[in-house]
């Protein structure tokens, strides 16, 4: 879902011309959505979407089985080493949003919050 941010841009353009919602509130909502990477996520998209978007809201969503095991690696192993993605937002991207979205699951795995 990393094209919303890139979206919005067009959205708070419409509404500096009066064609559109305010921008304000535009900036507002990507703060409050939830992003599922599907794959995508690099150093070309990172910083975009880290902008807009609360990293405590940026999950890694490998799109795996639609993608090859193969392809999930590579793009797996590139986030490891993206250089957009300090130490904790990696971890949180990687594991920790999710399991506190989830905290049944986290409990049933011994990472309960």
């Amino acid at each position: 879902m990393e094209f919303l941010p890139w979206a919005a841009g067009r959205a708070e353009s419409a509404g500096r011309q009066g064609e559109g919602p305010d921008p304000d509130a535009v900036r507002r909502a990507l703060r409050r959505f939830y992003y599922d990477t599907a794959l995508p996520m690099s150093p070309y998209a990172t910083p975009t979407l880290l902008t807009a978007a609360d990293p405590t809201r940026v999950l890694y969503g490998t799109d795996w089985p639609a993608r090859p095991a193969r392809e999930v690696a590579a793009v797996t192993a590139a986030l490891d080493v993206d250089p957009f993605l300090n130490p904790t937002t990696r971890q949180r991207v990687r594991r920790d949003n999710a399991l506190r979205l989830l905290p049944k699951l986290a409990a049933r795995i011994g990472r309960g919050s």
